[in-house]
């Protein structure tokens, strides 16, 4: 959700997180009830279509009272609000004004885009999406809140590599929900990864996301972060996307373990890539002993050997326990730091 700000107000944030806990803001609830209730049902298609998005949500007062800004990004900022009558918090986008260049119709399809591909899909691990609401000049979509940035969390916190594998897990099951609904995320970084006050982790920003379809299309396009991205998306017009998640998945992993990438690109340019090509196991050290057959196998340069997200998601099933099932204690002081210091780890 882009760089995001601190001010005074961010003060009342400790407090105000503490007083709305409560079974509305569990990581199971579904929709929320009542005033606040989404508006878009039955109204968007996964095919990028912004055609069908021109009437629906009304404005942001069916959702309650600004309490924050909680983000400033070069294209839009992201606001935090509160329904008093049902406790709720959502996080709301405004995206700036179009540009000169775009068309009305060309401005509603790129602000559309990450509404569109994840509307309607629900798990625990995929950040909801509530309601597009198009005004004249901007245009607004409302979103489910969680408080944490993982990044923040991880640097703060230090969490011990027995929890950062829940996190990584429940990373995974995300994934793969939303590869089971032709969706590939595309930028599977920890800035793009937010937790709530259960240590429950959820993606979020589908900017670059893309819907591949039953029929498996193939996507296009250099998206994402670099470090990222896979050898064949490097270096092919097009590239099977859920591959490209997957490879994604096990950068991912080395940056949470280490807080910094194994390589800036996959490409036999970079010194660190060509040192990994010639030698796997000159990355041995740097992730859990556990999950070393499994990386080696994620890491592998030919996405048609590569683990597929449903096997990466088995083996993980085989070395950590769901999130719901892993014991409090094992995210019980990164809880208590994060409510703690919430003004260093809150988005």
């Amino acid at each position: 959700m882009a760089q995001l700000l601190f001010d005074s107000n961010r003060r009342g944030l400790k407090g105000l997180f503490r007083k709305l806990r409560s079974p509305d803001l569990s990581p199971t609830s579904d929709s929320p009830s009542g005033p606040s209730s989404p508006r878009t049902s039955n109204i968007v298609s996964r095919t990028g279509s912004s055609s069908s998005l021109a009437s629906i949500g009304i404005s942001t007062k069916s959702y309650g009272k600004k309490v924050d800004t909680i983000g400033h990004g070069v294209s839009a900022k992201v606001e935090l609000y509160h329904h008093k009558q049902t406790n709720m918090l959502y996080a709301i986008k405004t995206f700036n004004p179009k540009e000169s260049y775009e068309t009305r119709d060309e401005y509603k399809a790129r602000c559309s885009h990450e509404f569109n591909v994840v509307y309607g899909l629900n798990h625990v691990n995929v950040l909801k999406m509530y309601d597009f609401i198009p005004g004249f000049h901007t245009i607004q979509i409302v979103m489910e809140f969680a408080p944490y940035s993982l990044l923040k969390v991880i640097q703060m916190v230090k969490p011990s590599e027995e929890e950062i594998t829940c996190f990584f897990r429940q990373v995974c099951e995300g994934v793969l929900f939303l590869h089971k609904n032709n969706v590939a995320h595309r930028d599977l970084k920890m800035e793009n990864i937010v937790v709530d006050e259960t240590a429950t982790l959820k993606l979020i920003d589908f900017g670059t996301a893309f819907y591949f379809g039953k029929e498996k299309k193939l996507a296009t396009g250099n998206v994402g972060t670099e470090a990222l991205v896979s050898p064949e998306a490097l270096s092919s017009i097009k590239y099977d996307a859920e591959a490209n998640d997957v490879w994604g998945l096990a950068v991912l992993l080395y940056s949470m373990l280490n807080l910094s990438f194994p390589w800036k690109v996959a490409r036999e340019s970079d010194p660190e890539f060509k040192a990994f090509l010639l030698d796997k196991d000159i990355l041995k050290d740097k992730y859990p002993e556990s999950l070393w057959d499994a990386t080696t196998n994620v890491l592998e340069v030919d996405p048609t050997k590569r683990l597929t997200m449903t096997q990466l998601q088995t083996v993980m099933g085989q070395k950590t326990p769901q999130h719901t099932e892993c014991g409090v204690k094992i995210h019980q002081r990164t809880i208590r730091i994060c409510m703690k210091k919430v003004h260093e780890v809150c988005l």
